[in-house]
């Protein structure tokens, strides 16, 4: 969609963001927006310098997102940059209140965030303020719904425990130093693929003699709780060839 806002605009940053690996299966991936972003660019004569992105939330933790804060300060430090293109405005941010007042600072410092994906809306109408408004509060309800139904899956899906070894199942992220991830085929999919639940068991492949969980028993209850430094416990580890995080 040509738009005469944008012209004579030459130098542009490239920002793409996902939060989950969900995402690539919908055709969100970095590399996916970071293509259709060159190409909005390159219709439009604009000449993407650089391209940042990162894999955060775009709802919380906003001073966590160190690649999208490195972004900003450096198109505000640049007066050559005017441009930042985003896939769609929830790439920028999802939180209203963060994702405003940093879409605000850069169009102070002459820079404009530009979505590839959604009509380009002019703040200085009425019609424009209604349209950001809204667009904001859409992202931001999206986030809140996503994190209320994944809370919901999560405690079901602690509750209900496998029937064949009795362990609840995994909810995700990296099971404690001892343990190990071990995937289980439980029925199938609506597609008729297996369908794979995890739950966490010891980790009992054997180093040095014995198995990982005995190791690491063996650092936390007589290295680690009679007051061993972590020097002393890393070397240890690397003595035995334990593996750690």
């Amino acid at each position: 969609h040509p738009d005469p806002k944008v012209a004579g605009k030459v130098k542009a940053y490239a920002w793409a963001r996902v939060s989950t690996d969900m995402q690539d299966d919908r055709g969100m991936s970095i590399p996916q927006q970071l293509k259709e972003i060159n190409v909005f660019a390159a219709q439009r004569g604009m000449k993407v310098v650089r391209e940042f992105h990162e894999a955060a939330s775009g709802f919380k933790d906003h001073h966590k997102r160190t690649e999208f804060h490195k972004m900003v300060d450096s198109a505000k430090a640049d007066p050559q940059i005017n441009v930042v293109l985003v896939h769609d405005m929830s790439r920028f941010s999802r939180n209203g209140i963060d994702g405003r007042a940093t879409k605000r600072e850069l169009e102070e410092a002459g820079v404009d965030v530009i979505s590839v994906t959604e009509p380009v809306v002019d703040p200085r109408t009425s019609a424009g303020v209604y349209l950001d408004a809204i667009t904001w509060a859409k992202n931001e309800a999206y986030s809140i719904d996503v994190a209320f139904h994944t809370r919901k899956g999560c405690r079901a899906n602690v509750q209900a425990r496998d029937p064949e070894t009795n362990w609840a199942y995994w909810n995700g992220g990296q099971p404690l130093w001892g343990y190990r991830i071990q995937k289980l085929e439980r029925g199938y999919d609506r597609h008729g693929k297996p369908a794979s639940k995890s739950i966490i068991v010891q980790d009992d492949a054997v180093v040095s003699g014995k198995p990982v969980c005995v190791w690491v028993q063996y650092c936390l209850e007589e290295l680690a709780a009679k007051g061993a430094s972590l020097v002393k416990l890393r070397d240890f580890c690397n003595d035995n060839g334990i593996p750690t995080r």
